[in-house]
């Protein structure tokens, strides 16, 4: 009889994890923007676009090279993001509209 190691070795996946993914999600007929819009409401979404648009118009909101930078430059980016994107919601007349300043900083942490 072959021993437990001898036999884990000859286990082998019969189809990659990746495979198995795309393959199912090619045949799902479930429509992305539907279940979106009822899980979160057009208006949320739409309002989460324009934020989005206006985020990645900035400059300072630009993370890409976060890995070059030092701890210091990354706390000095992370402080500049936050002021600006509190100037933005005082220029844009966000709190107004009912966006809070948290819904502003979820969507820097997602961009």
């Amino acid at each position: 009889m072959a021993s437990n190691k001898e036999f884990d070795r000859q286990l082998t996946p019969r189809y990659s994890g990746e495979d198995a993914i795309r393959g199912e999600r090619e045949k799902s007929a479930i429509n992305v923007d539907q279940l979106s819009d009822w899980l979160l409401s057009r208006e949320y979404l739409d309002r989460q676009k324009k934020i989005l648009a206006i985020l990645k118009s900035e400059k300072v909101f630009d993370k890409s090279q976060n890995y070059f930078r030092s701890r210091e430059d990354m706390i000095k980016s992370a402080l500049a993001r936050a002021k600006r994107a509190k100037q933005l919601q005082v220029e844009k007349k966000w709190e107004e509209a009912g966006i809070t300043i948290q819904e502003v900083d979820f969507m820097v942490h997602i961009y």
